[in-house]
């Protein structure tokens, strides 16, 4: 079992490096060659400012909160509209794309919002001199590899940053101040292709703290908007040659209650407006990325190299330079296109299949050639912005082009690793008898493996572990599929399929359950019939059992649970769980002492928990709180080992801090969740017989080693032990997903530790909450513990399970984003990171549940039932 754990995490540690190399590489390349519009502009400068958080609503819908903007865009030589920005929506992507042309570079995601972790071009690089005052998780970006005698930046502190200030526009007059003091101190060169850039944050910060509707964030627009005529006046002074570009916009919107990062429309459609020599009056709706190559062609300096932005033809009145600002534009974005194709095909050992369009490419650009010598440049820039089109197609095209082989040979690895981990469970102890350490599985492997990947794909050496570990487990399943068919009498392929297409169907439901919660009900129901095939049942049996599944199903259904308290609920929990213990414990037969005093006392305690629950200040209710985390797990401990006892004690044990960490309806999920598990265990032994609940609650539980090693191989035995693997799975998944524990977490109310705490203490609150989760899948835990005896039962729940988990990490695996909001590319890699560690996970629920079950911190002076005592039903 040892090495299949060890080759188990190996994998899991190799499959998870490869979605991050797969979808996480940055498409950032050294473009050799760089490209640069030859008809001058007449524009020496530009100055950008921008709003940040500005919403393009709050700025169309509002003229009056912005007057000076919008005079200006009922100018002659203005152009404005919509901004299109892409998720995340959030500062650094944003300025990236407007001052880059590059979006997001998803390998960045894991460092915050503040950095880039790949270099990257951009227009201050090309520019002649740079200005940058603003914020300084914005700015002090582009200042990287650049020298200070090209760019000069200025930031605030960044504890002046508060998002909780109703008021934040002394960012924004802090950044024109600084703007002033540049121009009377005269320290800004009059040189062409210069580039100054004014960062806002006042607007964003407001509508974090007050939301976008607000006065506050109305009266922060006037103030930038103030802000913009005083620096466009200041300019044109100083430099007095009307050659002055003026650019506003913002880096993202916002939502309605004051965050951004997604995708909607509130946050991804910005403002801009655009005024200066040779502008024409329009109305445009551009991309973000665009106006990196607006700044190039205007300046009349190199686009930046890994620039996908186009450079906006219809704003301006000279059609010639429109059209040889977007033809360098195109020639530099074919450049970067023809080098991502030259770093495919160093990597590859056989001609590349080509970009299917790209002898159009050269065709459509000759095309526009002629036109323009023909002054018909009208029709030169329409060819010329469907060959810019088909350009940034083919560089897509290469950027994924080795996704594919990689994604096969990730596929291939879980596929064998699921194939073997179903051998191991139906020829039960073979992975005691193959040794994967030997040569004869990995030699043959390291032989091929340099030969496939060097010899015959071309890729380097250090992608030689993703052909290795395919190749290696081939054969490693090879063997141990030969080697288990000899040994073990023939297993019927209409089972295989059986167990395939039910595991394929029991998958599904749990990844579908990571986004809808009520595919958790459809589960249950699918459970509560597939518990009582072939079971003998009264109709009172069979009332009951599907009465508590219906109930329990409840809970997936019901909304995540919310901030606000429900006193119904937090007192029917605690009063039904302890009203449950004390009806199981009139149907113990002549309890012990020492159980009954341990279980009357947690009953009590409980019982105290509907009455302390309404006083959470009260000194009481927090000795009770903090002493009944240490007595859930101490408790259980001095009752006798009857496993109805025990598991009544453990339940009575954790039910208890779960109550009075319970705000709502959650507080009435542990009892359902006890009574479905204790009425599914019955079902488990029965062995398809009527068993009455008297009989069921006095049996001790027999060793089942001597069946288990006789059976192992049996059709009827698999089934067995793949039911009890996914239902195992199953109620782990939901008893996190029932109670909404995800609303709990994410949106976290200090209400729920009221009973515990009630200063702000982050450490203490989570050692809190941690209880109120794991508690449920301890529950869980114990009772598979009490039913898989042996350690044979359990090693094969446990291959099972591993089995169940990376089908769900394959269905995951395809799942994960590099594109969207952070949210939506952490939450895709969270499940993945999520179904590869489940296992190991239950693994330490089994250790601590096997303490629970068994551990006894009190000498046994009275011997355990035996036939004399209470009839014992045969596990069947």
């Amino acid at each position: 079992m040892i090495q299949m754990w060890i080759l188990g995490l190996s994998l899991n540690l190799f499959l998870f490096y490869s979605v991050f190399d797969i979808r996480f590489k940055s498409p950032v390349v050294d473009v050799p060659v760089i490209h640069e519009g030859r008809v001058i502009s007449g524009i020496r400068r530009i100055v950008v400012v921008v709003g940040d958080g500005l919403r393009a609503d709050s700025f169309y819908e509002h003229p009056e909160y912005h007057p000076y903007l919008s005079s200006v865009m009922n100018s002659t030589k203005v152009a404005w509209g919509i901004s299109d920005t892409r998720v995340p929506t959030e500062s650094r992507p944003g300025h990236v794309a407007l001052f880059s042309g590059l979006y997001e570079d998803p390998s960045a995601v894991f460092t915050g919002w503040k950095e880039n972790m790949v270099p990257f071009d951009s227009v201050f690089n090309r520019s002649t001199y740079g200005i940058a005052l603003g914020s300084p998780d914005v700015v002090l970006m582009f200042r990287k590899g650049i020298p200070t005698s090209k760019l000069h930046v200025e930031s605030y502190p960044p504890d002046w940053q508060d998002f909780l200030a109703e008021n934040s526009s002394d960012l924004d007059t802090w950044v024109l101040e600084r703007f002033q003091r540049l121009i009377h101190t005269r320290e800004i060169p009059n040189h062409d292709q210069l580039l100054i850039f004014l960062h806002c944050l006042g607007i964003d910060n407001t509508g974090h703290a007050m939301k976008p509707h607000s006065i506050a964030y109305n009266s922060n627009i006037r103030v930038v908007d103030s802000i913009v005529e005083q620096v466009q006046i200041l300019t044109e002074n100083y430099f007095n040659d009307k050659q002055t570009l003026f650019i506003f916009t913002a880096d993202h919107g916002m939502t309605d209650w004051g965050s951004h990062g997604s995708g909607s429309k509130a946050e991804t459609e910005t403002p801009f407006v655009i005024w200066g020599p040779e502008i024409k009056r329009t109305k445009e709706r551009l991309k973000q990325a665009d106006f990196t190559a607006l700044m190039a062609g205007a300046l009349n300096i190199p686009f930046p190299t890994n620039s996908v932005g186009r450079f906006p033809t219809d704003i301006w009145t000279l059609k010639p330079f429109a059209y040889d600002a977007l033809r360098a534009n195109f020639l530099q974005i074919h450049e970067l296109m023809k080098t991502k194709e030259e770093l495919v095909a160093s990597n590859r050992r056989h001609s590349l299949i080509p970009y299917e369009h790209e002898a159009q490419l050269s065709h459509k650009y000759n095309q526009s050639i002629s036109f323009a010598e023909a002054s018909e440049f009208g029709h030169a820039i329409e060819v010329l912005h469907a060959a810019v089109t088909l350009a940034l197609d083919g560089v897509h095209y290469y950027e994924r082009y080795d996704q594919d082989l990689l994604i096969f040979f990730s596929v291939s690895t879980f596929i064998l690793f699921m194939i073997l981990i179903l051998g191991s469970i139906i020829f039960h102890g073979l992975e005691r008898e193959l040794d994967f350490r030997k040569r004869k599985f990995w030699v043959p492997a390291a032989v091929l493996s340099p030969l496939i990947t060097k010899g015959l794909i071309g890729w380097s050496l250090w992608r030689l572990i993703y052909s290795f570990v395919p190749l290696y487990m081939a054969h490693l399943c090879w063997a141990s599929w030969a080697e288990g068919i000899r040994n073990v009498s023939k297993f019927p392929m209409s089972s295989l399929i059986d167990l395939i297409l039910l595991c394929g169907i029991g998958t599904e439901i749990l990844v579908h359950s990571f986004h809808q919660r009520a595919a958790l009900t459809l589960g249950l129901i699918l459970n509560a019939f597939w518990s009582m095939k072939g079971k003998k049942l009264s109709t009172w049996q069979r009332v009951c059992w599907l009465g508590s599944v219906a109930f329990l199903a409840l809970f997936p259904l019901t909304p995540v649970i919310g901030k606000k308290q429900n006193p119904v609920f937090m007192t029917l929990g605690p009063l039904v769980s302890g009203i449950l213990a004390l009806l199981l414990q009139q149907r113990l037969p002549s309890l012990r002492q020492r159980d009954y005093l341990i279980l009357t006392s947690q009953t009590g305690l409980l019982f105290s928990v509907v009455i302390l629950i309404h006083f959470p200040t009260f000194v009481i209710t927090r000795i009770v709180a903090w002493s009944s985390i240490l007595f859930s797990f101490l408790g259980p401990t001095f009752t006798s080992s009857n496993f109805t006892v025990r598991l009544l004690s453990i339940f009575l044990g954790i039910s208890t801090p779960f109550s009075l960490l319970s705000i709502s309806y959650e507080s009435l999920f542990l009892p359902s969740l006890f009574i479905t598990l204790l009425t599914l265990m019955k079902f488990e032994i029965s062995g398809g017989e009527e068993l009455s609940w008297s009989t069921f609650l006095s049996s001790p539980f027999p060793s089942q080693e001597d069946e288990w090693q006789s059976k192992s191989g049996s059709v009827g035995n698999v089934h067995k032990s793949f039911r009890r693997g996914w239902f195992h799975l199953f109620f782990i998944f939901l008893s996190f997903f029932g109670t909404g524990n995800i609303g709990s977490v994410s949106s976290f109310d200090t209400a729920a530790v009221r009973c515990f705490v009630n200063i702000f203490n982050p450490f203490v609150m989570m050692v809190a909450l941690l209880e109120k989760i794991v508690g449920p899948f301890l529950l869980v835990s114990c009772f598979f513990r009490m039913l898989l005896q042996s350690r044979a039962q359990v090693e094969r729940n446990f291959l099972i399970v591993l089995f169940l988990c990376q089908g769900m990490a394959l269905h995951t695996f395809f799942m994960v984003r590099n594109t969207g909001s952070w949210l939506e590319i952490g939450t895709s890699i969270s499940h993945y990171v999520i179904v590869q560690c489940t296992t190991l996970f239950l693994f330490g629920l089994h250790f601590s549940s096997n303490f629970l079950i068994s551990a006894s911190l009190l000498p046994s002076h009275i011997p355990h039932r035996t036939s004399a005592d209470a009839p014992i039903h045969k596990i069947k």
